[in-house]
């Protein structure tokens, strides 16, 4: 895999999740920046989404995704190390109260 992500035939779209070029780059943009928003989601373990990404999951329409960042919250109010953020992330401080969760 890491071999093809290398040479260009497969395409990371999250730190754990990738897909291959063709297919990806085929996709409308907006289906694109969905796909990204959900691979992000599987790769985060403790952040929600929230902002655009939640509605994107939900199948919401939202302005067009040009340079539009994947928003996330912690529950627990701290933020990741920014080194180890991808750069297309965007982690909020915030208190979501539990029913305002889903999964």
């Amino acid at each position: 895999m890491w071999e093809q992500i290398a040479n260009g035939e497969v395409l990371r779209i999250a730190p754990w999740v990738a897909t291959p070029r063709d297919y990806f780059e085929q996709l409308p943009t907006y289906e694109r920046q969905r796909l990204k928003v959900i691979a992000a989601g599987k790769s985060v373990h403790k952040a929600v989404m929230i902002g655009k990404s939640a509605a994107r999951l939900w199948g919401l329409w939202v302005l067009p995704p040009f340079g539009e960042k994947i928003e996330m919250a912690r529950q627990s109010k701290s933020l990741p190390v920014k080194t180890k953020i991808p750069a297309d992330y965007d982690y909020r401080k915030t208190h979501l109260p539990d029913n305002m969760v889903s999964e």
